[in-house]
């Protein structure tokens, strides 16, 4: 047996900034957006972010590229935050927070598949990392968007 020594509330937020690009100064990773942290997406997104930034400013910097390219930058990265990181962290969070015999057992069963199975394990991991739009995926996979 172990005794719980301390407990502390934590609020699961998502929260998206207006803009990732204000004048001179760019957002990436936590202070652009947050999410659940269950399912590592805050990390990877940042890193996406990071990633999606430098080439940006590479463009800019140079290949003389118009700044415009920042705004576009701040867009993109806010849809995919709002259309799958977002989604796809509330899929997370729902998964483990389920209290319903039925949708325990159903979490438990998709988890046993992708331990078991490399095809479901493969899919997990690229939704995970966010490399499943550029890597295809097995089209019956529960895990993919």
């Amino acid at each position: 047996a172990h005794n719980i020594m301390e407990v502390s509330v934590y609020k699961v937020q998502q929260r998206i900034a207006d803009t990732f690009v204000s004048g001179r100064v760019a957002l990436v990773g936590d202070a652009a957006h947050v999410n659940n942290p269950i399912s590592g997406q805050g990390l990877n997104s940042g890193i996406h972010d990071a990633v999606a930034l430098a080439k940006t400013l590479d463009q800019i910097i140079n290949q003389f590229e118009d700044d415009v390219l920042l705004e576009e930058y701040s867009n993109e990265r806010r849809r995919i935050i709002r259309d799958y990181i977002n989604p796809g962290s509330d899929f997370t969070y729902s998964l483990m927070t389920a209290r319903r015999h039925h949708e325990i057992a159903s979490r438990n069963a998709s988890f046993q598949k992708i331990v078991t199975d490399l095809t479901s394990a493969r899919n997990f991991l690229l939704f995970g990392s966010m490399l499943a739009d550029r890597i295809p995926q097995d089209e019956d996979d529960p895990f993919k968007l």
